[in-house]
């Protein structure tokens, strides 16, 4: 009996309120003022991250609302302890040809997420990565069978703009390049759970 080990839970929904954070962050996007480049990320995407004055910037309603779609997700793991969430979120915006290596968020957090704030069609895709079968396609076994090979290292998920989807800190993942003239943005966020100070006394 052939059994497929190691599934990674990963959890897509809209975000709620999704057309307020939208509007929250209008101007912001059209300001070059609120980004810059990441010299250690092998990309050019502009970025919030690492900016000193990204906290003034109007997250508040977007981490309200993920983290009501977190509560959802981390229900999948049985968790029933009361948390408080240490969060780390940024802003990323992709003009024409800019795109975001493979990379993970691994570190202290557990979870993370990618909400599809202003996404254009062909403005790029999140793809998801993982090193597990690229021995099989080096190996060139693809190619000795006449149907659609059932193992890939690269999934794209099927993600609209409104869209959020969670996953483990460690999943390595990536983004496209922009093949328009229109801008794409979207929000990056890390969660640390821990667990709330009364349950700690």
């Amino acid at each position: 009996m052939l059994q497929n080990l190691y599934a990674i839970p990963v959890y897509k929904t809209k975000l709620p309120d999704h057309e307020k954070v939208q509007q929250d962050f209008q101007d912001v996007i059209a300001n070059d003022d609120n980004f810059d480049k990441v010299s250690s990320w092998y990309s050019n995407v502009d970025t919030t991250f690492g900016n000193p004055e990204a906290n003034k910037l109007p997250f508040n309603a977007f981490i309200k609302n993920a983290i009501l779609v977190l509560n959802k997700y981390i229900t999948h793991f049985s968790v029933d302890a009361p948390l408080r969430y240490g969060v780390e979120c940024w802003l990323n915006r992709y003009k024409k040809d800019y795109y975001q290596e493979v990379h993970n968020h691994a570190g202290r957090s557990v979870f993370s997420c990618a909400y599809m704030m202003n996404t254009p069609k062909n403005s790029g895709n999140f793809v998801f990565y993982k090193n597990t079968y690229d021995n099989l396609h080096a190996s060139g076994l693809p190619l000795l069978s006449s149907e659609p090979f059932a193992y890939n290292n690269r999934i794209t998920p099927p993600l609209e703009e409104g869209d959020i989807i969670f996953f483990p800190s460690t999943l390595e993942h990536y983004v496209t390049g922009n093949k328009t003239d229109n801008n794409r943005a979207t929000i990056s966020a890390n969660f640390i759970l821990e667990l709330s100070e009364n349950e700690e006394k």
